[in-house]
């Protein structure tokens, strides 16, 4: 009798076929599945940015001003007159450490009352140092790449230079370019300033006003080489007659967001991120949004060079931009929709 022969397993055109449509679903799929671990990601750094935003209300609702932007007076242990670029200053991000849950990294670095030690002598205390360079995961974004301690923002001192811990947030403090001379009172027009702001100074509203937005570690500028924005810094600045010092803590508005202007500063001083097309920012109302790179900015549009400051009749800086007037928090032109 005649048995049919049963054929078992595949041919090798199946198993190609097989494996050509398993490389199809998988290629289908990684894209979706990296997108929501963005999208996690980005929800992750707008709770942050809420944290920060509600640690901010609950200072100003204790002290009845704003934190400042920097620590101007020097308490013990800071360094003599003529130090010159070698002042280290606290900066907002330590003022608010009690209510983000870190009262013993205030207190260990700094005291209850922020006059019994000085940032400077920090690097030269390995307890101190050890908790300045202690990354808190709240001041980091994590869809960013930059590393736990910031090895481009450095405490200098003519003695010893170290590192702090990185934070990939940075407070508006103006809306055109952050500098000045050293130890002197800023007035700068955006929430984070060295004179006492309240709630009722920010009279654009705080719903129309940035507090604090993001900044990325690294990005290819137009030439394409990688470059370094460096981020920011938890806890302080290093020094305080630096335009990029200051920029350690706080950012403006001068140049584009998301910018990769060659011009070497620009995007060290400017906000950014890593996420796709814009960044996030928490309003002085402690909502949070995300703004689009292409908003109206100051800058050019097409090699994201700077544009001159604009001064009215009396020789004062403008607001020229959409991206201006929402960091600058009384200059008269609301912007309720970006």
């Amino acid at each position: 009798m005649y048995r049919r022969r049963v054929r078992i397993g595949f041919t090798l055109v199946e198993l190609l076929v097989v494996i050509a449509i398993i490389g199809v679903l998988v290629g289908l799929l990684l894209p979706a599945v990296q997108a929501a671990r963005e999208a996690a990601r980005r929800m992750q750094c707008g709770n942050n940015l809420k944290q920060l935003g509600l640690a901010v209300h609950n200072y100003e609702s204790i002290y009845k001003t704003l934190p400042p932007a920097l620590q101007w007076s020097k308490g013990p242990g800071a360094p003599a007159e003529g130090a010159g670029a070698h002042y280290a200053q606290w900066s907002w991000g330590f003022f608010i450490l009690p209510y983000l849950e870190q009262s013993n990294v205030h207190r260990s670095v700094g005291g209850g009352d922020i006059h019994l030690q000085h940032i400077v002598g920090s690097p030269n205390h390995p307890d101190r140092l050890r908790i300045v360079q202690t990354p808190l995961p709240i001041y980091l974004c994590p869809s960013d790449v930059a590393p736990p301690i910031n090895t481009e923002r450095v405490f200098q001192q003519p003695v010893n230079i170290q590192a702090t811990a990185t934070s990939n947030y940075v407070g508006a403090c103006d809306a055109h370019q952050v500098g000045g001379a050293a130890n002197t009172f800023y007035k700068w027009n955006g929430i984070f300033q060295n004179i006492k702001i309240r709630f009722g100074d920010v009279t654009d509203g705080l719903s129309n006003t940035i507090a604090i937005g993001e900044r990325r570690w690294k990005y290819l500028d137009v030439d394409g080489q990688e470059k370094t924005a460096q981020a920011g810094v938890a806890y302080g600045i290093s020094r305080t007659n630096s335009v990029v010092g200051i920029a350690d803590a706080l950012a403006d508005g001068w140049s584009r967001l998301n910018s990769t202007a060659a011009r070497v500063g620009h995007p060290r001083r400017g906000f950014s991120s890593m996420h796709a097309g814009g960044a996030q920012f928490v309003l002085g109302d402690g909502s949070i949004h995300f703004i689009s790179e292409n908003i109206d900015s100051s800058a050019s549009s097409v090699d994201q060079t700077i544009e001159p400051l604009k001064r009215d009749s009396s020789g004062n800086l403008t607001c020229e931009s959409t991206y201006e007037r929402l960091i600058a928090m009384a200059d008269g032109q609301v912007v309720k929709d970006f």
